[in-house]
């Protein structure tokens, strides 16, 4: 009895809750997205975006098939273009814009998916 309990203690989410990585590919190889799915076919989890090229497009996270958490948006030149808030698919927060060489332009401030500040630099 000591052993299947130990066993059901260490091993508790066998068989519950399983996601799975998507991945899909450019037609030179490269990767082009890599995305958890739920059980539900939903995504839910991390998502990669990429660039024909290989280099990061795109990195965020997803809660039931809806941005959620910040979401970060490269240039193909590796430098941060976009850092943005989301809050169960809706902008949220500080989302802050930058240029190719890696200059802060523009910060913008939403609540509840409303514009309520945006500020150039």
């Amino acid at each position: 009895m000591k052993k299947g309990l130990l066993l059901l203690l260490c091993f508790p989410m066998i068989g519950f809750g399983q996601v799975n990585i998507e991945k899909t590919y450019y037609e030179n190889g490269n990767l082009k997205s890599e995305i958890t799915v739920n059980n539900n076919d939903k995504s839910d989890g991390s998502a990669k975006l990429y660039y024909e090229s290989g280099k990061l497009r795109t990195k965020g996270f997803f809660k039931e098939g809806k941005e959620h958490s910040i979401w970060s948006i490269y240039y193909e030149n590796g430098k941060l273009k976009i850092e943005s808030e989301w809050n169960d698919g809706n902008p949220n927060g500080t989302w802050k814009y930058y240029d190719e060489k890696g200059q802060l332009i523009k910060i913008s401030e939403y609540l509840n998916c409303e514009l309520i500040e945006e500020k150039w630099l």
